[in-house]
């Protein structure tokens, strides 16, 4: 069986290590080939990918629905022998299902989406609603995604929750001696306004706790204005942007506080992936596994006084800490990575 894997980029979410993990899983399942669309690949892995796009961003003097239209044609030719494609994210699942729904695409088409439509502006969503009933199966990673798909149309829709592996993060975790500063709080992703970072920053100066800093994993296009934001609050030298990191394990691990302030999540793997390094966590009430005072403290979406009364009350209380982290830990392990690959080697089969 012939197998592609396909995604837009791999520059370093959630979602694209989760697509390499399903490429892992099905490796020797059948001839697996994973496929980039653009020359976007930041994240560390062990196989070379094929390239439809031979470049990081849109040439200049190429219209956008020039680059598209070409991207397309270059996909159809590519996927042509396949028997199974999996697909990641809205854009490239739209593009190979709108290639599908013409008859352009003779395989079985599995459509993985790992965020809310809430994550999705209007337009995006009508394609949505115009493509993804033409996939063959439609993979949700939470419920709430599910449900998602279910209002849009979606067909055969299934439930794959991610899944974290324990032993690998410890293992990557000491790749890297790190050490931060006074008491840390430590968030992650791309800085984007989903991510909720402005509010984490507000709460943090609110919170003021006097030996601590706030330190800031990813990159995005909301550096600039976060960055602004940190000066207007007379905090620099408080919170500290790190960037992008190929292994950000390391930064996790060294953190006290591991915060979550998003304002959408469909299954947030940063917040797991702290879970099993046995971090304390704060989150949104977005995070679907994370329950208030077992595994975490939960606060509502964008109540900067409330997460700041938590990075206050998390500060000061140390067996706190040391409970909801064992929590944590324990809730990560139920989340293994054979259960994982099983129930895609079981979808594949179904097909």
């Amino acid at each position: 069986m012939k197998i592609a894997h396909v995604i837009n980029t791999l520059s370093g979410g959630g979602a694209e290590r989760v697509a390499i993990e399903v490429f892992k899983c099905l490796k020797d399942y059948g001839e697996n080939e994973f496929i980039v669309g653009k020359d976007v690949i930041k994240l560390p892995i062990d196989f070379k990918p094929t390239v439809i796009m031979p470049f990081e961003k849109k040439p200049f003097y190429m219209p956008s629905f020039i680059y598209e239209k070409i991207l397309i044609e270059k996909l159809e030719e590519k996927l042509k022998d396949f028997e199974v494609v999996i697909s990641h994210l809205r854009d490239m699942n739209v593009r190979l299902c709108m290639l599908k729904s013409e008859g352009k695409l003779n395989c079985k088409l599995i459509v993985v989406e790992h965020v809310t439509t809430y994550s999705y502006s209007k337009k995006e969503i009508n394609l949505i609603k115009k493509f993804y009933r033409y996939a063959d199966v439609s993979v949700a990673v939470s419920e709430k995604v599910a449900q998602n798909l279910s209002d849009y149309g979606a067909k055969n829709i299934q439930i794959i929750e991610n899944f974290v592996d324990v032993e690998d993060l410890e293992r990557k975790a000491l790749e890297e001696k790190v050490n931060l500063e006074g008491f840390s709080f430590l968030a992650a992703g791309r800085l984007s306004d989903d991510k909720g970072f402005d509010t984490l920053i507000k709460a943090f100066k609110i919170a003021n706790i006097k030996d601590s800093k706030l330190f800031i994993l990813g990159e995005g296009s909301k550096k600039r204005e976060l960055m602004n934001l940190v000066e207007k609050l007379d905090l620099k030298g408080k919170v500290e942007f790190l960037g992008f990191k190929k292994n950000p394990f390391p930064y996790i691990k060294a953190c006290d506080v591991f915060v979550t302030s998003s304002r959408r999540e469909a299954f947030p793997m940063a917040t797991l992936e702290a879970m099993a390094l046995k971090k304390t966590v704060i989150s949104t009430n977005v995070v679907p596994f994370a329950v208030d005072g077992y595994n975490s403290l939960v606060v509502p979406v964008d109540n900067v006084e409330a997460l700041a009364k938590n990075m206050v009350k998390i500060y000061k209380d140390k067996n706190l800490r040391e409970t909801l982290s064992e929590n944590a830990y324990q809730t990560a392990k139920k989340y293994d990575r054979q259960r994982f690959c099983q129930n895609y080697r079981n979808l594949i089969s179904s097909i």
